[in-house]
């Protein structure tokens, strides 16, 4: 059975289906007990990871929600492998960025709407929204 821990603040982002052989595992803030785990989902907040990890045993794979764990080596030691989101945010993550800022401002979701409705005098009700962008 491997045993997976995961701060238990983030149980609302768990997948419904648990494949076999795995046993998920909430780890309170801060543990009350010792735990044993074979794997660790850090939490967002570093500094809760570091409050938990006295508390914890048998980890051999730490999984990071950040790019950043320049924390955990001094933490885990060398046993323990550490993943991290290292190029979760890519240029196209930047790209979409900008994608949806401009979706926004010139009312795409409006005119999205206006074209599965068929109902096309609609359109005008975009010009006074944009205009007020404009004018100060």
């Amino acid at each position: 059975m491997l045993r997976v821990g995961y701060p238990e603040k983030l149980a609302y982002a768990l997948p419904k289906e648990i494949p076999a052989g795995v046993e998920i595992v909430p780890v309170s803030d801060p543990p009350t007990e010792e735990i044993a785990l074979d794997v660790l989902i850090g939490d967002p907040y570093p500094s809760r990871t570091i409050l938990k990890w006295p508390h914890l045993r048998g980890v051999k794979l730490l999984l990071a929600l950040l790019a950043g764990t320049e924390w955990a080596p001094p933490l885990v030691g060398p046993s323990v492998t550490i993943c991290n989101a290292r190029g979760a945010h890519t240029i196209a993550t930047a790209e979409w960025v900008i994608t949806a800022i401009l979706s926004m401002l010139k009312y795409i979701p409006l005119h999205i709407d206006i074209q599965k409705s068929g109902k096309w005098k609609r359109r005008f009700e975009a010009a006074p929204l944009y205009a007020a962008l404009h004018n100060d």
